[in-house]
């Protein structure tokens, strides 16, 4: 129990009398412990410290059971939380929070997933994804008998659940989990419900709360001149971010014409340019495409299908440009570059671009390309200078990429096989879509977010990391001429709880190793003093 204390002051005399009221202290402690024993059965080492239950988690739990209840939703349920619903009738109440296809809407278990991985990074309160190489890992839910070397299992004969303690104990006998260690999670994976071996990512948020951190935006932009960008015939245009502003990169649909929208998201004033004037080009000709589009800070550098020999940086704080005539086309230059593509497959190069949608990093551009080529199906990123010659500074085979260790392969072959969308998301990792999924990425392209996210993005969007667990998205409508630009956010279930233990923890092929994991939960009665 802890004081809170009160008043009462009257603006009349000026007395105030003063009242302490006692407030129950209620608490939920994880708390884990780690042994190891040696062939023979005997306890060789043990590790006991305390869990961080994140953040993001508790906000959670006050949204879905203190929130919810109080905003009168009459069955607890996380469906939606709407002020406008307060002191509504009964039968309105019922009609939003009645079952959904036989159902109510689905609720999430953040505390399923147990994993062991080699992150030593400090404990954070906003965890988005397992950081580290996955040593090991195991379902409270479903024991597990097979033959993976990194799953172990829950053991039910030990567990036990009151309703002060839940006491969760995992096995992992001597052919699992063998390596080393130093960070424990708790999270909900999506996983194949048949082998319950290969994971697939953080399973998507449930929660669509009304709050007032994730309101987003629509507005419209003023009637179309010969200066507003858009899609023009095959020239889609490109959406880039600087300085807090939009910038919309395209073609006009009546001219033909290069010009450029800008969107300052702290006044939302809208302006136009026209980038054929400001940049000094002679011939409409110089049409960029959304996949032959990068930007770095205040540079753009942009290639055109229809002058395929010109590279043009565009400076955004003056809207001139520098101009660099490439030794041969880009298509041919990036065919050169990539030693499995034959020169006969050259001219098809620029039609397996057009799905794609390079990206620039360090003054380097990096052009995601599919090839495929009778039996021979490859995706490559090429990373280059931004010269005469494109010269190669690096090149990355997507069908040999790495992912975190253990059952992740399904992850990072999904990587190679599509049309990659990339986008700089800070200093050392990339936004990568394949098409269907956001991932996040190092600089070498191996996934290090396989959380991977139900979201994908295209030429349309410029995604912003924030703080907490969601992306802003800003999103300008596809259309032969723009019309709107808004901006939502993409909210996915976190980290629940993580363990940063006090050193590293090596368990080997001799060992076979037990955890305990204990919640411990302040039992509050009601009903007693």
């Amino acid at each position: 129990m802890h004081e809170a204390k009160g008043y009462d002051k009257s603006f009349n005399d000026g007395t105030i009398k003063e009242h302490i009221k006692m407030k129950p202290d209620v608490e939920i402690k994880g708390v884990v412990t780690i042994q190891l024993f040696d062939e023979k059965g005997k306890l060789e080492r043990e590790i006991k410290t305390e869990n961080r239950i994140t953040d993001s988690i508790a906000r959670m739990a006050f949204m879905d059971y203190f929130c919810c209840r109080i905003r009168g939703n009459p069955w607890g349920v996380q469906y939606e939380y709407n002020d406008d619903e307060v002191g509504s009738s009964i039968s309105v109440k019922d009609s939003n929070y009645t079952e959904q296809n036989g159902s109510y809407s689905y609720f999430t278990a953040p505390f399923r997933h147990f994993f062991l991985t080699d992150d030593a990074s400090p404990e954070e309160g906003f965890a988005r994804a397992i950081k580290g190489n996955i040593i090991g890992w195991a379902d409270k839910s479903r024991p597990y008998a097979g033959s993976s070397t990194v799953k172990g299992t829950i053991n039910l004969s030990e567990s036990f659940f009151t309703e002060s303690n839940l006491h969760f104990v995992f096995d992992f006998p001597t052919s699992v989990a063998n390596g080393t260690f130093q960070k424990l999670w708790w999270c909900e994976m999506k996983y194949d419900s048949t082998t319950q071996e290969i994971l697939y990512g953080l399973r998507p948020i449930s929660r669509r709360y009304k709050l007032d951190g994730y309101t987003g935006k629509s507005v419209n932009i003023q009637a179309p001149t010969n200066f507003t960008p858009g899609n023009y015939n095959t020239y889609k245009f490109r959406v880039f971010k600087y300085n807090n502003k939009l910038y919309v990169i395209g073609v006009n649909i009546s001219t033909g014409r290069i010009c450029m929208a800008v969107i300052d998201l702290d006044t939302e004033e809208y302006t136009e340019v026209d980038l054929y004037t400001t940049m000094g080009l002679t011939s409409s000709s110089y049409r960029p495409s959304a996949y032959l589009m990068a930007q770095e800070n205040n540079y753009v550098y942009m290639m055109y299908p229809s002058y395929s020999n010109r590279l043009h940086i565009l400076n955004l704080d003056d809207n001139t440009k520098t101009e660099i005539i490439l030794s041969d086309s880009y298509y041919n230059l990036i065919g050169k570059q990539i030693p499995e593509i034959p020169s006969n497959w050259y001219s098809s190069i620029d039609s397996y671009l057009q799905n794609g949608m390079m990206a620039c990093k360090n003054g380097r551009l990096y052009i995601p390309l599919r090839y495929y080529n009778g039996s021979t199906s490859k995706t490559f990123i090429l990373v280059c200078n931004p010269d005469e010659n494109l010269t190669k500074t690096a090149l990355y085979d997507l069908s040999t990429v790495g992912s975190p260790a253990g059952p992740f392969l399904t992850s990072a072959m999904s990587l190679d096989g599509y049309d990659l969308k990339l986008q700089s998301r800070d200093a050392d990792t990339w936004f990568v879509c394949n098409g269907s999924y956001t991932f996040i990425t190092d600089n070498s392209f191996n996934i290090i977010d396989i959380g991977y996210r139900d979201h994908t993005f295209d030429y349309r969007y410029f995604l912003e990391d924030t703080p907490g667990c969601a992306i802003k998205k800003y999103y300008v409508p596809s259309g032969s001429q723009i019309y709107q630009w808004q901006y939502y956010w993409s909210i996915w279930e976190p980290i629940a709880a993580m363990t940063l233990l006090p050193s590293p923890v090596t368990k080997t092929p001799t060992n076979t190793m037990k955890i305990q994991y204990d919640f411990n939960i302040q039992r509050v009665d009601p009903f007693q003093p």
